[in-house]
Parts: structure tokens; sequence; C-alpha cells
């Protein structure tokens, strides 16, 4: 089964797939519109992540498009990005999932497991919403001008806190040098919207210290507000 990382950020949407390939963009959507000087003024068109026009299509006749991440910055209309505390079915979180899944699938029709995550708070209340809005998720994906065309879904979904996978990431080249019986490992990750914290400790395993871990509603974008 083809494995694929997402990390649906309130700023930033990054993913990662298992034959290494990676995704980084804002995670901004706007309105679409037919743009008729395209590539009139030397634009880099062969920069798909740069001009991510997106058509989804449900499988029936409707569809909807929009721009996402650099080109929604760029040249969108009514551009926002999926502020909502509880974001999962917010439409733009849909359309960065479709766009992000697009880009990081396989090439043939293998099964795909995708691995997503939470805020350490929001994760406890919303995992399993998280997790259900994947298993049902469908969409037919085509990136306009690029010939490229995609059904996404997922055949096996895990939910995880972004917090702890930080920690394993961190800490998986040299385990020994961290797991040292008694200690405590503890990491802050400031994120666009939010910022978590968390603290294991080390006996025999990595034990979350939940007394010690939770998320705070600031990041960033606070420092983006006030500059």
């Amino acid at each position: 089964m083809f494995k694929i990382g997402l990390d649906l950020g309130y700023g930033y949407t990054k993913g990662v797939n298992e034959s290494g390939k990676t995704v980084l963009f804002p995670s901004l959507v706007g309105n679409a519109y037919q743009r008729n000087l395209i590539g009139l003024f030397g634009q880099n068109l062969n920069n798909l992540i740069e001009n991510m026009h997106v058509v989804l299509r449900n499988g029936k006749e409707e569809q909807e498009e929009y721009f996402i991440g650099d080109l929604a910055r760029r040249e969108g209309r009514n551009v926002s990005y999926a502020f909502d505390e509880n974001k999962i079915n917010h439409p733009n979180t849909k359309a960065v999932l479709a766009s992000a899944s697009a880009l990081l699938f396989p090439s043939n029709d293998e099964p795909v497991h995708i691995v997503s995550g939470l805020p350490l708070e929001q994760y406890i209340h919303q995992k399993d919403e998280l997790r259900e809005m994947l298993k049902n998720f469908k969409a037919i994906v085509e990136f306009k001008g690029y010939n490229i065309l995609k059904i996404v879904r997922f055949d096996k979904v895990t939910v995880f806190p972004q917090a702890a996978g930080a920690v394993y990431y961190a800490i998986m080249d040299d385990l020994q040098k961290y797991l040292i019986k008694g200690s405590y490992i503890g990491l802050i990750d400031i994120g666009y919207r939010t910022t978590d914290y968390i603290v294991f400790v080390v006996d025999g395993k990595l034990s979350l210290r939940e007394d010690l871990s939770g998320t705070l509603d600031i990041g960033m974008s606070q420092l983006s507000n006030a500059a």
C-alpha cells in the first residue's frame, strides 16, 4: 500500500510520499477565473506548485474551481485560509487536501494509505471526525493547463498528534542518544495558528505526560498581524 503523509496546516500544507516526493504550498484558496493572458509576461508555467488552478469534481456534473497556494496569493479573488478551529469540513481544507494528495499519489492505481494529524488539543476532540472525513473523501482532481487528472480516495487512514510525530522524527536518527531511562523529552511545535507543547518520559519506551502537554491558541500568524 502506497503511503503519503500530509500536514494540512493553517499556514502551509506540507506533504511527502514513500518515494520521497514532497509538496509545500500556502494553505490559501481563492475563487478561480479564466486567465486569458497567462504566459504573456514571462510567468514560469513549468512550476505546477506555483500555478495550481484546480478543478474538483465529485463524480457528478458539479465541479468547483480554485486557485490554490501561491497562485491564490498572487492572483486569487476572495482568498482565505481555513482558519476555523474546527476546519475539518471547511471547503478550503478539502481543496488543499485534494490538491496535495493528487500531487503525491502514485502513477498507477495502487491503494493509498494517508497519515495526517492535528494539534494536540484538537486531536483529543476531533480525531474521529478527521478520520471519517478522510475515509469518505473522494474527488476527481484536474490541474488545469497541465494535463493531470487524478482520482483521490484513501484506502487506509491514520490520524496522529502532530507534535508527537515531530518528536519521533527528531529522535529516530539516534535513538540511543535520547532514550535514557528516567529522562524527559519535550518539544515545542510552533505553527501558524497554534503552538503545541508535548512531554514524554523515558521508561523503557516513550510515555506521554499528558499533564505537561497541550495546545496554545497562538502562533506565527500573530507575528504577521503585528508586523
